[in-house]
């Protein structure tokens, strides 16, 4: 298995299908992924992703996206987080269940505390809680919303956010947050 991590900007033309064809497989009801490889948000400079290959193979990949949060209860401080989005492996035989998804997380991981995040932040559903568990995350009762492009704001739909301090002796704070960041 080789790591690659590559700034969402230097990602051309052949990458960038390589990896709408993973997403796509491993997402084939997210039809965002038929024309672009983000969901909602609009990568922006310091995004990065986090690739798994396996010889010329790509087998799982993870996003990470910079927000500066705003929490609202707290006279509208700033919070700095390491979003982790997209995350998947190829479900096709045997890269399956081979680590490589979790190689990603990992490494994102590391680039958050390298980035002086306080926290990593995503959003799952049910079925992957106890996954992502595994490597320390939390569910948080946080209510987040986000901002489009547009500079609308909505509520996020997310059933579970889960989020992992990676500043040492960071807490998850209390109240609504508002990322600048659209729904990954």
């Amino acid at each position: 298995m080789h790591l690659q991590v590559i700034a969402q900007a230097d990602v051309d033309d052949a990458l960038d299908a390589a990896i709408r064809a993973l997403q796509v497989t491993a997402f084939p009801r997210t039809a965002e992924f038929r024309e672009h490889r983000f969901f909602r948000h609009q990568p922006r400079a310091g995004d990065v992703l986090v690739l798994a290959w396996e010889a010329e193979r790509l087998a799982a990949e993870a996003a990470l996206y910079w927000s500066r949060a705003t929490l609202e209860e707290a006279g509208a401080s700033r919070l700095a987080l390491a979003c982790l989005g997209n995350i998947c492996s190829d479900p096709r035989g045997d890269l399956r269940g081979a680590g490589y998804a979790s190689a990603c997380v990992r490494r994102a991981l590391d680039e958050g505390r390298r980035g002086g995040a306080a926290h990593a932040l995503l959003f799952c559903q049910r079925t992957l809680v106890r996954y992502y568990e595994r490597f320390g995350f939390c569910t948080v009762d946080t209510p987040f919303r986000f901002t489009r492009s547009d500079g609308s704001i909505v509520a996020s739909g997310h059933e579970h956010g889960m989020a992992l301090a990676l500043a040492e002796g960071a807490r998850w704070p209390r109240g609504s947050l508002e990322l600048d960041v659209d729904d990954f």
